[in-house]
Parts: structure tokens; C-alpha cells; sequence
């Protein structure tokens, strides 16, 4: 029976449970011929399969898609309910009519009862979308010796449920995703010990404790994306006892910084890590050097602009490395060493300048490469000899000028043998304007020429073959400020210590065009510069100034400086930075082009006096800069706010309890349209999944109603700071001190005894903040006899 079960259990992603058999090509045996028979018999039983009626319970719907599968929707109005969908099913004692997996998508259930699904051999149950909060420790009786797998994602669970879930001893599989979880507690989960996949994801999780999946022992994928998790709450403490873990996926949460040889040092077996859509800026020497057996390593979606070298020195079994979606402008000759199985390298969308040696001589068995959306406009000839596997290749969306420099490739992209040929066609001439969007394979050889008769967009006649044997500076150039002085365009450029003493090379000017909703880049001007740290007063300073009339105001640009770093010893290498896109303002206005990039670095939000605040942190932004503020409750828009950078604390009242999600957005990246957002809201199924594509931030927040004793001091400060009020006071005070000391009256009273509180305002970065009431132990008052 595995093989249809295996399929039933696929449609839930459960692809371990039971597996496939497959059988050898041999001479058939007894044993044969009886495994022969059974399966013969199973793919009868299959074929004779009829869907179980249930059609006596009042609003759900049951429908069968799949051999042996059941899913019901619908709404109830108390959990009984679910007894008589049970009900119906346990009256079907034909083997035709059983049920392995059952898919409940029923709303209005709170609570879930014991024995609801006692008679029942499922080997598959999936409650979604129901609302649970709370389970019976009796929830799953009559499922122990035979559920494999477990479902219960988007409910309202604040805890795990400890007591239903430990009589599942054949649990392989649990899916807590888009619940309520926040803390995971130490040893929170009861012993599973065949549990092999557990999905976390989804719970704004911001706490793990220590040993929190200890009685887990053979754990082997940990899904906790979409969370709020740091580095700090993924150490050897959290993971302890995960001896097996292979597969960790930490995507979307707030981890950030360096990526260190510490990070992640207590899961020797990990295979596949995920640390996409986090906040990572840097690849450190030695990074995640006690993940040694790592084959698939996912860093998209990052801040990425420096992999030093020797990153990954310890990682020699990494198989697949995605980079794509960073900030990497180029790569030294060391930084992707000690990678001799890698086979597939993606670094779409990123600021690559050039393809040279410094990228590939090492990657000998890489058979699938992807540049697509960079800036490339340089090629080394002969590049991709050092990777003689190559099968995958993806060069779209580059600025590539396609002159005599570029014959090499026309010709290797004819007579590779190995290359796709969706993959031939994507390598896309920019320049010059006979060629553009013109596939590089189908130009005429004779067309790729550099003659001096022709315009020439890129070659400046250097000896190339001599030029690409130079390898790639890891310093920094980066642009300071690019202003009109009288009818030129000057721009700064601030040049690190490191990389004295240097020669200017050449300035490329890109305008970004957006052309029915399609952003390109194309190398507008490429200017020789003259120029030497020995020439320059400040060698940390590179003033560089652009003739106006190559320009067009109103136009985006984006600028790179090339310069070739001497360094200590005989041999030079490339030192190249480029701007963000930049707008060109009209001369008259005399202003300066902003180079700042606009950059929002945190994103907090909290519940005060049932008032929802937001904070947020904006990096790099100019006097003009803007952003969105968008409040989100289910899928509607409930407020919006259209605001300066400045302006970085936002309260909104009059909100109504319940859990929002808020996003911003700059100005600079796209203005976001309310209507538009409203509709995509509407239809779509996974809300958080659009927004993350979105926006570049967005945080949840559940507003709810606090209690809190309110105390207006108004009036007393007022009466203290009078001549009357100071009056009472003393008065107050003398009487005081004799009733403290006795003075004669038959009773002495100790205002000690009084209930006093401890206040304590917390303003961490928890999701709400919170003012709490510590009374402290009242005692016994005093009497004299």
C-alpha cells in the first residue's frame, strides 16, 4: 500500500513518510512474483477507490481528489461537529471506501475535543484555518499507532499543545506554521522520537530557550522562517540534541551583520541552510566553519557587498550557493576558493561589472552559472574555459556592448556543445544602437567590430588579453557627492587607505531607463581619467568632472569609477565603485545630487494605551526624502501615512483590537499604490508572501486592550507648588510623626502596612510595550493593647 500513500502524502509535502519501492530488472523469483501480485492488487484497489459519502452534516462540503483522500470545508458552530463528519467516515467499513488522509479546512473551531477522531486509521490529518486555540490532551486518541503526520498551520495556537501531542508516538511530521507562537519554551515539545520535520514557521517567534527541542532526537528539517529570531536565539544552547539535523531554514528574520565562522557552530550534519531575506552585509573569513558537510547554502536577498577572501574555507562540500539579490560589485581572486564541488553558483541581480578569472578559476565542476540583472559590461576572453561543465548559463539583462571584444564569445556560444539553447539566446546585445536586443548568437561575426570608422561605445584600444589577467581589488571606492559646478558635472569619490597608491582608469556612466515597467540599464558614456594618488593633494579624493552636454537633465544615472590598485608588489588589480541610481537635477537649480542611499534599517511597532506606534529607522536620507507607512488588518488597508524620513515615530489611534501588519517603503525605491495593494490584498492566498515582495520591511503587531490604573498627577503637583499646599504638607507631616511615635492617642497605625506597587515600564524592542503591577508582600499592621 506504500505507493499510493506516498502520493496522498506528497500533496501535504510529507515525502519521507512511507517511500517508493522500486524493483530491479532481474529474473523473477517467488518473491518477485509475489511483490508482483500485491502490487497488482494495490493498483486494483486504487482504480476501485470510492470517495466516502457525507452529505448529513449541516454547512461542510466533502470532496476526494485523491486515492484514499478527503478534504472537507465549510463552517461550524461548535466543535461537535467535527463528530459527525467523523461519524459519517466510521461507517464505512468497505476497504474501497477508506480514508488515509484527511484535510479539514472547517472555521469555528476553538477548542478541539478528545476522541474526535477515535476509530479512525489515519495516516494524514490536516486541521487549517480553524481558529484552534486550545486542544484536549484526548484531541488525537485512537490516532497513536498510526498518524505519520501531523497539520495544524494558520490557527490561533499560543502554545504548543504538549498533552494532545504526546501519544503520537509515529509522528514523523508536525506543521505549527502561521500560528501564535512567540516564546518556545524550554523542552516545549513531549518526546517524538521518530519526529523528522517540524515547521515553525509564520509565529513572529523572538524567543527560544535552551534545549526548547531536546525530546526531539531525530529531527531532521527545522523550517523556522518568517519569525522574529536573531543570532543570539540560533546558538548550540537552542539546538542542543538536534544530533541529526540536516536541513535548517532561517528565511525572512532579523539576522544581520557579519556572517562569522561562530555563527551556527552546534549542527555538524547541516546539509541545506536558508539565511535568505535576512539583513547579512558581509561573508567573513571562515563563515560557518562548523557547518562542514553544507552542500546547499541559500544567502539571497541579503545586504551582501564584501565577501572576503577565503569565506568559504570550510565549506569544501558546498554544492549550490545562491548570492543572488545583494549588493556584490565585484569578487576577488580568493573570495569563492575552497569550492571544488560547487556545481551551482547564482548572482542575479547584483552590481557585477565584469566576468574575469578572479570569478570562476576555481569553480571546475560548476555546471550551472546565473549573472542575470548585473552591470556587466566587461568579459575576459576565454572566461569560461575554466569551467569546462558549463550547461546553464544566464547573461541576460547586462549592459553588453557587443564590438570585437565579444567575438570570442559569439564564437564559444556556437560551438559549445553542452549549452542550452534558451541560454545561447539570452546573452543580448545593449550597444551599439544596429545591435541592440539583438540575441549575440545570431550577429554576423563581421558585425562585431571595433574600426575606427564605426562609433565606438566601448573599446578604447587597450590590449584586453593583457588587461583581464589582472585580478579584482577587495578596497573600497565609493561616491560622496556628484554636484553641478557651472556647465560640468562634479563628482567626489572617497578612495580607503588600502588601496594607495592607484591610477584612474575610466568613469562609466549609466542611464537607467524604465520601459513599460521595465527597468534597463544601459552604459551611457565611458570616459577616459588621468589621474594618480602621486597627483592627486588628497590621494584619499577623487574629483572627477563631466562634461554637462553628455547628460540630460532629468535623467538617472548611475556612476562607476574604475580605478587599478598597485599595491606592494609588481602586480596591479582592479578597484571599481559605482553609485546608486541618481536623479540629474536641472543646472539652474544649483543643487547637489544626492549620492545618500536611502536605506530602512529597523522596524518596530508596539501597543500603548491601545494606541498602535511605529518606529522606524531610516538610514542615508536627504532633506526631501519620503516613505510609506501601511497598517494592514486581515486584507484591508486601515491607515496609511505619506511622511518625511525625518519624521520617524508614527501613532496611530482609534484602532480596534486584533492583529495588524505594518509595512514601509521609501520614496526612492517605488511609491506604493493604495489601490492596486488593496486589490493584490483581496486576492491573494498567502499575505505575507506578497508583502515581503513588496515592501522592504514589515513587522505584525496583535493590539489588544490593557488594563492599567490611571492617575492624573495634575491637580496634586499643583497643590504642592503653592504656598497653601506646602502649608498642608507640613501639617500633614507633624500629625504624622505623632501618630507614629504614638502622641497619646490609645492606637498606633503603621503606613508601612499601606499596599504599595512597583511600577516598571519596559521599552525594549518587544512588540509591546508594557507597563506591569509587582505588588510586593503586605504585612501583618501593628496594634498596642
Amino acid at each position: 500500500m506504500g505507493g499510493f500513500f506516498y502520493l496522498i502524502l506528497c500533496s501535504y509535502g510529507i515525502h519521507a513518510v512511507l517511500p517508493t519501492v522500486t524493483f530491479p530488472p532481474k529474473a523473477e523469483d517467488s518473491n518477485s512474483q509475489l511483490i508482483r501480485r500485491q502490487n497488482s492488487a494495490l493498483e486494483y484497489q486504487q482504480s476501485n477507490w470510492k470517495c466516502p459519502h457525507v452529505t448529513d452534516v449541516v454547512n461542510i462540503s466533502c470532496t476526494c481528489d485523491i486515492p484514499h483522500t478527503i478534504r472537507c470545508r465549510g463552517h461550524v458552530s461548535s466543535s461537535h461537529t467535527l463528530f459527525n463528519v467523523t461519524k459519517e467516515l466510521r461507517k464505512t467499513k468497505d476497504p474501497t471506501t477508506t480514508v488515509s488522509l484527511l484535510d479539514l479546512t472547517v472555521h469555528g473551531i476553538g477548542h478541539l475535543e478528545g476522541f474526535t477522531f477515535e476509530g479512525l486509521s489515519l495516516l494524514g490529518l490536516v486541521i487549517s484555518s480553524a481558529g484552534l486555540q486550545t486542544l484536549s490532551k484526548d484531541a488525537f486518541k485512537g490516532l497513536e499507532s498510526d498518524l505519520a503526520a501531523l497539520g495544524l498551520p494558520s490557527n490561533k495556537l499560543k502554545f504548543v499543545p504538549f498533552d494532545a501531542l504526546r501519544v503520537l508516538i509515529r509522528l514523523r511530521r508536525l506543521d505549527l506554521s502561521n500560528n501564535y507562537l512567540k516564546v518556545l519554551k524550554s523542552r516545549e515539545f513531549p518526546t517524538l522520537v521518530q519526529l523528522q520535520n517540524l515547521d515553525l514557521s509564520g509565529n513572529s517567534l523572538r524567543v527560544i530557550e535552551p534545549e526548547a527541542f531536546v525530546r526531539l532526537p531525530q529531527l531532521k528539517t527545522l523550517i523556522l522562517d518568517w519569525n522574529q529570531l536573531d543570532a543570539s536565539q540560533i546558538s548550540n544552547k537552542t539546538l542542543r540534541g538536534l544530533h541529526f539535523l540536516s536541513s535548517l531554514s532561517l528565511q525572512s528574520n532579523l539576522l544581520k551583520g557579519s556572517l562569522t565562522s561562530e555563527f551556527l557552530n552546534a549542527a555538524p550534519k547541516l546539509i541545506s541552510l536558508n539565511l535568505s531575506n535576512n539583513s547579512f552585509t558581509k561573508i567573513s573569513f571562515g563563515a560557518l566553519e562548523n557547518c562542514q558537510n553544507l552542500e546547499i547554502l541559500d544567502l539571497s536577498n541579503n545586504h551582501i557587498d564584501v565577501i572576503t577572501d577565503h569565506a568559504f574555507k570550510y565549506l569544501t562540500k558546498l554544492k549550490h550557493l545562491k548570492l543572488s539579490h545583494n549588493n556584490i560589485i565585484s569578487v576577488s581572486g580568493w573570495s569563492l576558493a575552497h569550492l571544488p564541488n560547487l556545481i551551482s553558483l547564482s548572482l542575479a541581480d547584483n552590481a557585477l561589472f565584469a566576468v574575469t578569472a578572479d570569478l570562476l578559476h576555481q569553480l571546475h565542476n560548476l555546471t550551472t552559472l546565473d549573472l542575470t540583472s548585473n552591470d556587466i559590461t566587461l568579459l575576459q576572453p576565454n572566461v569560461f574555459n575554466y569551467t569546462p561543465s558549463l550547461s546553464t548559463l544566464s547573461l541576460a539583462d547586462n549592459p553588453l556592448h557587443c564590438d570585437c571584444s565579444l567575438s570570442w564569445l559569439w564564437a564559444w556560444l556556437k560551438s559549445h556543445p553542452h549549452l542550452k539553447t534558451e541560454n545561447k539566446n539570452n546573452v543580448v546585445c545593449a550597444t551599439p544602437p544596429a545591435l541592440e536586443n539583438a540575441p549575440l548568437v545570431d550577429v554576423n561575426i563581421s558585425d562585431l567590430s571595433c574600426s575606427k570608422e564605426a562609433p565606438d561605445y566601448y573599446h578604447d584600444g587597450a590590449d584586453y588579453e593583457e588587461l583581464y589577467d589582472i585580478p579584482l581589488s577587495d578596497a573600497e571606492v565609493s561616491l560622496q557627492e556628484a554636484s553641478w559646478i557651472n556647465d560640468v558635472v562634479q563628482l567626489v569619490w572617497a578612495v580607503e587607505q588600502r588601496a594607495i597608491p592607484y591610477t584612474c582608469q575610466a568613469v562609466h556612466i549609466y542611464e537607467i531607463e524604465n520601459e513599460h515597467g521595465t527597468v534597463h540599464q544601459i552604459l551611457a558614456e565611458k570616459l577616459e581619467v588621468n589621474c594618480s594618488s602621486e597627483s592627486q593633494l588628497n590621494p584619499h579624493q577623487v574629483v572627477i568632472s563631466v562634461p554637462g552636454s553628455l547628460l540630460r537633465p532629468g535623467g538617472l544615472y548611475r556612476y562607476c569609477l574604475v580605478l587599478l590598485e598597485h599595491g606592494t608588489n609588481d602586480e596591479g588589480s582592479f578597484l571599481a565603485g559605482c553609485s546608486d541610481k541618481l536623479l540629474l537635477t536641472d543646472p539652474e537649480s544649483d543643487s547637489v545630487i544626492e549620492p545618500k542611499v536611502t536605506k530602512i534599517t529597523s522596524l518596530t511597532a508596539g501597543n500603548m494605551d491601545m494606541s498602535l506606534v511605529v518606529q522606524t529607522r531610516i538610514n542615508g536620507h536627504s532633506i526631501s526624502c519620503l516613505y510609506d507607512v501601511i497598517v494592514i488588518n486581515e486584507k484591508s488597508i486601515v491607515a496609511s501615512r505619506h511622511i518625511n524620513c525625518s519624521d520617524q515615530r508614527q501613532v496611530f489611534k482609534s484602532l480596534d483590537p486584533g492583529l495588524y501588519i505594518i509595512c514601509v517603503q521609501a520614496e526612492q525605491n517605488s511609491t506604493v499604490n493604495l489601490e492596486e495593494l488593496e486589490e493584490h490584498l483581496k486576492t491573494s492566498s498567502n499575505t505575507s508572501s506578497l508583502l515581503l515582495h513588496l515592501f522592504p520591511a514589515c513587522t505584525k503587531v496583535n493590539l489588544q486592550e490593557e488594563s492599567r490604573s490611571k492617575w492624573n498627577s495634575g491637580p496634586l503637583l499643583t497643590l504642592l507648588f503653592t504656598l497653601p499646599g506646602l502649608a498642608f504638607i507640613i501639617t500633614l507631616y507633624i500629625i504624622g510623626r505623632r501618630i507614629w511615635k504614638g502622641g497619646g492617642v490609645p492606637w498606633r497605625w503603621d503606613p508601612r502596612a499601606s499596599k504599595r506597587a512597583k511600577y516598571f515600564l519596559y521599552t525594549g524592542e518587544a512588540a509591546t510595550s508594557t507597563v506591569s503591577l509587582d505588588p510586593l508582600p503586605v504585612p501583618v499592621p501593628e496594634s498596642s493593647v
